[in-house]
Order: structure tokens, then C-alpha cells, then sequence
């Protein structure tokens, strides 16, 4: 199981788009902890995507995400960042488990560095959030997520 963890403040649009790309490559469910995203909104948004195209993809809040990351033990922690070790380097290492916590952040936040298990990044280049999560959960499934088929999609 991979839960995506969404620390700080990300515009509706960008947190629709990370939401939307975690159920499409194969994360269960996304997490926001900043009480400024509309995440009733975007939770009313997936329920409808599952209920169409399938999938039983969930959209949760918890104001307190340190709690988040230290209560889920039996997760390995991985925050994607600029500043970590290379995703290419490490994406073996990381295959080896089964639940995950993807961590993204609007901004650099050194306790995620703490709490996390795994620092990784996907380039030394600038990129999103978005683009983080998809790169990284396509190389974890190797494409295989390209091939979900989605409990109860309609035709």
C-alpha cells in the first residue's frame, strides 16, 4: 500500500492534479495535512472519478502530519525532495517494501528529513510535486501501473 503525505500549502489546482495522478499510478490513498487545501472539495472530486471509471482511491486529512508519519510504523517513510539521494540509485532498495508513505512538500521542511526513512530525488533539476509522485510510482511498479484495471470502472 502507498499513501501519498501532502505537507504545506498547494493551490486546488495542484492538489487535485497530485491526487488525481496518485490514484492513477497505483497509490491508495493521499493525505493532505495543511487545513487551507479544500480537501472536502477534492474528496467529493476522486469519490466521483471511482464511482465512474472505478477504484476505491481515498482523500484524507490530518492537521497533524508529524503524528501522521511517526503513528505508521509499519510504513517506510520516503520524502521526495530535491536534496536526496538519487531515486535511480535506490529505486531496488525501495521495491523491497510494501507500504510506503511518499512524502511532498510545498517548501523544504528539515523535520521531513528527520522523520523520513528515505530522502530521494528524482532529478537534481527542478520539478513538481505532480511530477515527482508519477515519476517515482512509475519506476517503483516498473509501468505495470499503466495496466490497472480499476474495481467496478464502468464501460
Amino acid at each position: 500500500m502507498i499513501i501519498v503525505a501532502v505537507f504545506g500549502n498547494y493551490d486546488y489546482d495542484t492538489a487535485l492534479d497530485l491526487s488525481l495522478t496518485s490514484r492513477a499510478f497505483g497509490a491508495s490513498s493521499i493525505v493532505f495535512t495543511d487545513p487551507k487545501i479544500d480537501y472536502k472539495k477534492i474528496k467529493r472530486y476522486i469519490n466521483k472519478i471511482n464511482k465512474s471509471m472505478g477504484g476505491e482511491f481515498e482523500v484524507k486529512f490530518n492537521a497533524n502530519g508529524r503524528s501522521l508519519l511517526r503513528e505508521k510504523r509499519v510504513y517506510k517513510t520516503v520524502y521526495l525532495t530535491l536534496g536526496g539521494k538519487m531515486l535511480k540509485d535506490n529505486i531496488r532498495v525501495l521495491r523491497n517494501y510494501r507500504n510506503l508513505i511518499l512524502v511532498v512538500s510545498s517548501k523544504d521542511l528539515n523535520y521531513l528529513n528527520e522523520l523520513s526513512d528515505f530522502t530521494i530525488s528524482i532529478t537534481k533539476q527542478p520539478h513538481s510535486s505532480v511530477s515527482a509522485v508519477a515519476v517515482f510510482l512509475h519506476s517503483f511498479y516498473e509501468g505495470r501501473e499503466l495496466s490497472i484495471s480499476f474495481k467496478n470502472a464502468l464501460d
